[in-house]
């Protein structure tokens, strides 16, 4: 039998968890699939590998990375996000202009001449080079957030799910767990006067 109360309290600590991080300014939803999740409350550059941190809008790409378990559900802050998955002619511009900073564009499969839009736009890009080096994909994301873009969505790419959305964010301070509850290293709850305070780069306040 289910119980509806437990259900309505839930939903209802969910709904002012989202108000109070809203009043924060962080609007966006976003999921991250971490094997390790209990053991990390900061994502610091020197723990990533890649340039920013990457986590996906859609919970079934994240549950990819997650194996067997439930994806973490984050609210983030980015006010100036530059989306590569929207086909214009302004984002065109932009990946082919970045594009030029390299000397070759080559399609690894049949050896004929690319361009860096079409490797980004058929999700190939994050691995380009074929050795994992991934060295235009991080470079993408750098050159992003040296032009002052809090974050970049680009297409990438899961063998079942073919090309999805990558939503990367590149300052922690900008990405918070949407958990109703967060607790700190002695396993007390964070008063939730202290969540979503864009001072700290742990995700939990």
């Amino acid at each position: 039998m289910i119980k509806i109360r437990p259900l309505l309290e839930d939903a209802n600590a969910m709904e002012a968890i989202r108000e109070l991080a809203q009043s924060k300014g962080y609007v966006l939803v976003t999921y991250r699939g971490d094997i390790d999740a209990d053991r990390i409350n900061t994502y610091s550059p020197k723990e990533r590998r890649e340039h920013g941190i990457f986590t996906t809008p859609m919970k079934e790409a994240a549950a990819v990375y997650a194996r067997d378990k439930e994806p973490r559900m984050f609210y983030v802050k980015a006010k100036k996000i530059l989306d590569l998955t929207k086909d214009t002619m302004e984002h065109m511009r932009w990946v082919m202009k970045w594009g030029e900073s390299f000397d070759d564009w080559t399609d690894r499969q049949s050896g004929e001449p690319t361009d860096a839009w079409s490797e980004l736009s058929g999700g190939r890009m994050f691995d380009y080079e074929g050795d994992w080096s991934t060295e235009r994909w991080i470079d993408i994301q750098a050159t992003a957030e040296s032009q002052g873009y809090d974050a970049i969505i680009l297409p990438d790419h899961d063998n079942h799910l073919g090309i999805f959305p990558s939503f990367v964010v590149f300052d922690e301070k900008n990405l918070k767990l949407a958990d109703p509850i967060t607790y700190d290293d002695n396993e007390q709850p964070i008063l939730v006067q202290h969540r979503f305070n864009a001072a700290s780069d742990d995700i939990r306040y």
